[in-house]
């Protein structure tokens, strides 16, 4: 299954997250660290009827957590979890490293561990932005944890970088401006929202050596 929709994603570099996670294999027992139940956002949907179980850590009340906690101290046995899904979360941590050891603590053996993060993309909430990690930041992160890295695969590169920060900036400088300037900046944006599939397209063919918008990560415990 491929989504076709860039605005339902929201961003660009979302609309490549959504798309690399539902070509993703999920089994077993899963947590979702920082996943939503409810409030969701982007078009991916937690296949929770192709699993065991799938659980829900995050902070927020409001997204129907099974764990409403901090990701570094998860209240469960060690090596209890086939999947860890930690998706647009990585940046928003204050304890990143806890949170690092926690999750190899609570996957199984040979377990799976999944990671999408942003590089080149702005500032955002959820509620704070603290980092971004390079790819060699996160290799060895990981690998002198334990983990074993099958792939660290580049989501997006110039054409969603550059789409995103100019919708983002058109978004939240047309609120700022006379009526006029607001018009032009709102027709700017949708001229760019109709051409989002061919940047993508586009997009998909440049080169992601060191220009990228995030990673997909996958690690073996």
């Amino acid at each position: 299954m491929q989504f076709s929709s860039i605005s339902a994603s929201g961003s660009m570099y979302r609309f490549y997250v959504d798309n690399r996670l539902v070509q993703t294999s999920f089994y077993g027992s899963v947590i979702d660290i920082g996943g939503r139940k409810t409030n969701k956002v982007g078009q991916f949907i937690q296949p929770e009827d192709q699993v065991s179980e799938w659980k829900y850590l995050n902070i927020n009340p409001e997204n129907s957590p099974d764990f409403l906690c901090s990701a570094d101290e998860i209240p469960v046995k060690s090596e209890t979890f086939d999947i860890v899904l930690l998706s647009e979360v990585l940046e928003h941590l204050e304890q990143p490293y806890e949170v690092l050891n926690e999750i190899y603590r609570v996957l199984k053996p040979g377990g799976l561990f999944f990671i999408t993060v942003p590089f080149m993309f702005h500032e955002h909430g959820s509620p704070f932005d603290f980092q971004r990690w390079t790819k060699r930041k996160i290799q060895m992160e990981l690998e002198s944890r334990g983990f074993q890295i099958s792939d660290i695969e580049p989501l997006g590169g110039i054409l969603s970088i550059l789409y995103d920060n100019t919708m983002i900036y058109l978004k939240q400088e047309g609120g700022k401006k006379n009526f006029l300037i607001k018009a032009c900046y709102k027709v700017f944006a949708r001229i760019l929202s109709s051409l989002s599939k061919l940047f993508y397209i586009i997009d998909n063919k440049t080169n992601k050596e060191s220009i990228v918008s995030g990673y997909f990560v996958k690690a073996v415990k």
